[in-house]
This record gives C-alpha cells, sequence and structure tokens, in this order.
C-alpha cells in the first residue's frame, strides 16, 4: 500500500492514489487520483501541533511502514513538551468500494504539565457539506455559508460525522473523530467560491503529566457519491464498534 521515498510517502488504496509527507505535517494527506481520475477537490487530515499556525514544529526521527500502516516518530522540540508518535492506516472496504484513511496520533510526555492540544484541518473545494450527531442517514443537515460558522462541542453530541460530496468528480468523503476523542469542531466556509469549506477538530486539550501517553483516533473515508450518507453511517458506526487499535 505504502512506498517511502525520502520524505514522502505515496500509497494506492483500492481506486484510491494519494500521498503523505511525515516531515510536513500541515501538508496532510494528498489525494492524487480517485479511479484514475484526477481528485484535488480534498485536503484532508493536516495536523497542527500545536494548533497555531505559526508555532514550532515536531521534528520528524524516523518513519517507516508496517503492513498498512504508516509509522512517524518525532522529537520533543522546545517549546513543544510532548513527543508526538502518528500512524496512517489505510484499508479498503471493497463492498462498498471505500477507502478508509485513519490517523492514531499518540503524545507521550516526559515533562510536567505538558500540553499535548493539537488540531486536525480538512479543507474540501466545490462540495456539499453535510453533518449528522446521530450515525443516522436520515438525521444529516447541510451546512452552508449563508449560516455563517458553525461549532459543534462534546457536551451536544460526542459523536460527529460529516459528508462532503463532490458531484462532478462523483466522489465523496467522510471524517469523524473518534468519540471518545472528539472535544470540539468549527466549520467555516472560505472565500467566494461556494462550498469551500475547512473542518477544524480540537484534541487534546487538557494538560499531561510526566509519563503520560494520550492517543487520539480521526478516520477520513472516501467513497462513491452514490447513497453516500448511508455508506458514510456504515462505516461510521465499524468505527466506533471496533476494539482500540494496537500501537508501540
Amino acid at each position: 500500500m505504502w512506498t517511502l521515498e525520502g520524505s514522502k510517502a505515496s500509497f494506492t488504496c483500492g481506486p484510491l492514489l494519494g500521498c503523505v509527507r511525515p516531515d510536513h505535517l500541515v501538508s496532510g494527506v494528498l489525494c492524487k487520483t480517485w479511479n484514475g481520475q484526477a481528485c484535488d477537490a480534498f485536503a484532508i487530515l493536516q495536523l497542527a501541533i500545536p494548533p497555531t499556525e505559526d508555532g514550532p514544529r515536531p521534528e520528524l526521527l524516523e518513519a517507516y511502514v508496517r503492513g498498512g500502516d504508516l509509522v512517524a516518530t518525532y522529537a520533543r522540540t522546545p517549546p513543544l513538551t510532548v513527543a508526538p508518535q502518528i500512524y496512517w492506516r489505510l484499508s479498503f472496504a471493497e463492498r462498498m468500494q471505500a477507502v478508509a484513511i485513519e490517523v492514531v496520533l499518540s503524545m507521550n510526555t516526559d515533562l510536567l504539565e505538558s500540553q499535548p492540544f493539537s488540531a486536525i484541518n480538512t479543507v474540501g473545494f466545490e462540495c456539499n457539506l453535510f453533518h449528522s450527531s446521530e450515525l443516522n442517514a436520515a438525521q444529516f443537515a447541510q451546512l452552508t455559508s449563508a449560516s455563517g460558522k458553525y461549532r459543534f462541542e462534546s457536551h451536544q453530541s460526542p459523536t460527529h460525522l460529516f459528508v462532503a460530496r463532490n458531484s462532478s468528480l462523483n466522489l465523496s468523503y467522510a471524517e469523524m473523530v473518534f468519540p471518545d476523542d472528539f472535544v470540539a469542531a468549527e466549520i467555516d466556509f472560505r472565500g467566494e467560491q461556494y462550498g469551500t469549506y475547512r473542518i477544524h477538530s480540537q484534541l487534546f486539550p487538557e494538560g499531561l503529566e510526566k509519563g503520560v501517553i494520550r492517543r487520539g483516533r480521526v478516520c477520513g473515508w472516501f467513497m462513491p457519491a452514490e447513497n453516500d450518507l448511508e455508506t458514510a453511517v456504515e462505516l461510521a458506526r465499524q468505527f466506533v464498534n471496533e476494539p482500540p487499535p494496537l500501537t508501540t
């Protein structure tokens, strides 16, 4: 699934081709083609550690491929107080023709009062965006720029599933933070172009003591646009109910 060349890891999973730059986390997962057709409408799972745009970034120590996983470990470069380890995991649900890209983010602390606060950003272009907190295909609501900025918090519901549909590509993308890890998500629409949006999800707002490992999970799925809401709900339910992943 993965081909690691220098600082870039390319992957093929089902009909999806893309790449990840472990040394440049804010670029996220870049999708190149879907069924041989260019699919540059999505830039997903962009990791900001810490969440500020101009803050220091963790230094990559090592990246390697193990099975369906791309694994990267990072140094605790001051002023950062945590040492991240990240897994990118690929899987293909052939029956639904859906590709899953899961990110498992672990924060290892070796200082008192460490701050692991991080964010994940996903951007889509020329898409209709839908949201459900019920994991029910009949409970989706469309989010539009006319309503301004949206904010969803864990006290409202721990379960928030977003589906973005690009009709011209006949391709949809769904994303969900694992309910135990969900803190808040903000949605804003950017520029004048209809359907250009950003999903900004927050992780680990709490301080950690020395010697603690805090782990968070978020999963994204690419799928055909037809019946995408039903497909996304089925995949999200599987994600919620599956056992925790094994990591080192």
